[in-house]
This record gives C-alpha cells, sequence and structure tokens, in this order.
C-alpha cells in the first residue's frame, strides 16, 4: 500500500470525564513525515491511539484519503492501512522474532493468511534476520524497537504511527532505525506521524511538525527552516 493522507478536523478525545484533546486539526499529505513534539502528558500518545481507535473519540473526525475512520474498530483501521507502533513495543516475548513478525500479517485481514513476509523488511532491519530465531524476551531494546516496527510494516500500511521509537534506545541502533523509515518513507510510499522526545533524531526524519500542548496544536510547520532549539523552548523540553 502507498502512502495515505491524514486529516484530522476538531478531534476531540476523553478520558472519562476529563477531556484530553480537544479540537485537533492536523493535515499530512500521502508520503510525508511530521513530528509530533511537546513534554509529557500534553496529549501526544492519545493523539495516536485516537486515530488508531484505541482512545474514546468524543468529537471531530479522523479522515484517511478522505474516508471518515469514526466508527471504526482498531482492526478495521489497521485493514484500512493504519499501523500503531507503541511506546514499549509490546512485542510477544515467548514468540520468536519470525513469528512476532508473521503475527503483523494480520492487518491484511483474509490475504494475510497466504501472504509472506516482504523481504524488504530485512533490508531495512538486517539485524532481525541474524536473530530470526530468537524469542522476542531476549532481544535487546533496540533490537525489540526494530521488531517492533518491522512487525507493523508487515502489514504495508500506508500510515505508520511511531511513540517514542528511540526511547531507551542506543545511538548507534537510533540511527539505524532512522535509516529503515527514511528507506520505508522513499521505498514503500509510506506516510509517518511519530511522537518524538529526541528532537535532533526527528527533525532529520521529518519534513513537518506540529507542537502540542494542554491537549492543542501550538504550532506547526516544516523542519526545514525552523531551529530545534525553538521548539524545544516553546513546548518546554
Amino acid at each position: 500500500m502507498s502512502g495515505a493522507a491524514l486529516r484530522l478536523e476538531g478531534l476531540a478525545a476523553a478520558y472519562g470525564q476529563s477531556r484530553v484533546l480537544d479540537g485537533i486539526d492536523l493535515s499530512l499529505p500521502s508520503g510525508g513525515a511530521m513530528a509530533l513534539v511537546g513534554r509529557n502528558g500534553v496529549g501526544k500518545s492519545t493523539l495516536l491511539g485516537t486515530i488508531m481507535g484505541v482512545r474514546t473519540q468524543v468529537g471531530g473526525r479522523v479522515l484517511l484519503d478522505g474516508r471518515d475512520m469514526t466508527g471504526l474498530s482498531p482492526d478495521a483501521r489497521a485493514l484500512a492501512g493504519i499501523a500503531l507502533v507503541p511506546q514499549g513495543r509490546q512485542i510477544f516475548p515467548h514468540l520468536s522474532v519470525m513469528e512476532n513478525l508473521e503475527t503483523g500479517l494480520a492487518a491484511l485481514g483474509r490475504r494475510g493468511r497466504r501472504a509472506k513476509l516482504p523481504a524488504m523488511l530485512f533490508d531495512l532491519f538486517p539485524k532481525l534476520r541474524q536473530v530470526a530465531g530468537r524469542k522476542g524476551g531476549f532481544l535487546s531494546g533496540g533490537e525489540q524497537q526494530q521488531l517492533a516496527i518491522a512487525r507493523a510494516l508487515a502489514g504495508s500500511p500506508g500510515l505508520l504511527l511511531l511513540d517514542e521509537p528511540s526511547e531507551g534506545v542506543q545511538p548507534n541502533v537510533v540511527d539505524e532505525i532512522e535509516r529503515a523509515l527514511t528507506l520505508a518513507r522513499a521505498e514503500m510510499g509510506l506516510t509517518i506521524l511519530v511522537v518524538e522526545q529526541n528532537l535532533g533524531f526527528v527533525w532529520r526524519l521529518a519534513s513537518h511538525y506540529a507542537a502540542m500542548d494542554g491537549g492543542h496544536i501550538v504550532q506547526a510547520g516544516a523542519t526545514s527552516g525552523t531551529a530545534v532549539e525553538d521548539v524545544a523552548r516553546l513546548v518546554r523540553i
């Protein structure tokens, strides 16, 4: 699947009676990459979860290539081409690397029963080929993060949502993840929305950014020509 255009219109989400997102308007063109930045607790992860359908949406719309995702289950959104790599990775520790990757084929629905893993996954993440038979729980943090991203890509999504992909990962592996995502975006036409505190990493990866505070987008623009330091001061990270 080629990249998918994402548009959020007045998106609102809540935990119980507490509204966490309020009136989020955001556009991301097909094949684009956007960094979603801000302090902890301002609603970034909630925004990704709401797009994926795993958080409660109480207002507004999530549009994917013009199709309204509101009311669709997370499984249906996955079939529509959205994939989420959550904070903490959430791989299956008792399954091997290959078995973990094969679970990503479920996003293809019935086609996934006959589908094979894209060979490109191992071009993107060569380390996974070396540890293909190892159980996920025995991988390093960086290897688990690569596995989580590769598993999401196994279903050939158009839109990839990433939550803190550099967290707890050593710098050389962060560089490998950056290379893989840049290549996936170029070769697969992938559209990427990434929550990240490592501004140096995400500024190299993304073409655009959106800064959040208090459940709102407070500033957005192109990463090119925008100083990382200025955005860091704005969102106080």
